[in-house]
């Protein structure tokens, strides 16, 4: 979330907390007489005059959709792209700034993978974990006729290399689906007379 967001979701949020705070000081104000002596019976007059001027229904209209609005964009404002385009590295300072192109490094782990044994194809990208932080997630799909142990290796040295390859700043996720069957027709089989 940017920092204009960020900005008027804590101002939106004190407006209405102090509104809502301030009208059930006045609701209680009414009952305990705390304050003020409330009459028991409120002069409404005024309001229904409002209430019934030709301008009121294009108040109310215009006031409806400012709200609208911006709830939908304090909405879109809060949903964070997962997948990351660059990353910006620890290394950088106030004499320049090293970044990484995530979708090379997340092709270049995926072919990195599909090398290993047991896994048939693989995907990856660079996304924010938000509270895990950045991290490389490779989806590959694993070969029917490799064993666990083969697995966890390559799991294990895939990991190893992106923490590695990074100091610890970039955190590796690999998540193996099942074969996938193959397209087309079974082979038929031979018919021996």
């Amino acid at each position: 979330m940017n920092r204009i967001p960020a900005v008027a979701d804590r101002a939106l949020s004190l407006i209405v907390g102090l509104g809502l705070l301030a009208g059930g000081l006045v609701l209680a104000d009414h009952q305990l007489n705390w304050v003020r002596n409330w009459s028991q019976r409120a002069d409404l007059t005024a309001v229904r005059d409002t209430l019934k001027e030709s301008w009121m229904p294009w108040v109310v209209g215009l006031v409806g959709l400012i709200l609208v609005v911006l709830g939908l964009w304090l909405l879109l404002a809060h949903l964070r792209r997962a997948t990351l385009s660059r990353i910006r590295l620890s290394n950088s300072d106030a004499h320049g700034r090293l970044a990484v192109d995530a979708r090379s490094l997340g092709t270049m782990v995926a072919s990195g993978l599909e090398d290993s044994e047991g896994i048939e194809s693989c995907r990856a990208s660079v996304v924010d974990g938000r509270s895990r932080g950045q991290m490389v997630l490779a989806r590959a799909t694993i070969d029917a006729r490799t064993d666990g142990a083969r697995l966890l290796e390559s799991a294990r040295a895939y990991q190893h290399s992106v923490r590695e390859g990074f100091d610890g700043q970039l955190g590796a996720r690999l998540l193996m689906d099942k074969p996938r069957p193959r397209r087309g027709r079974a082979a038929a089989p031979a018919r021996v007379q």
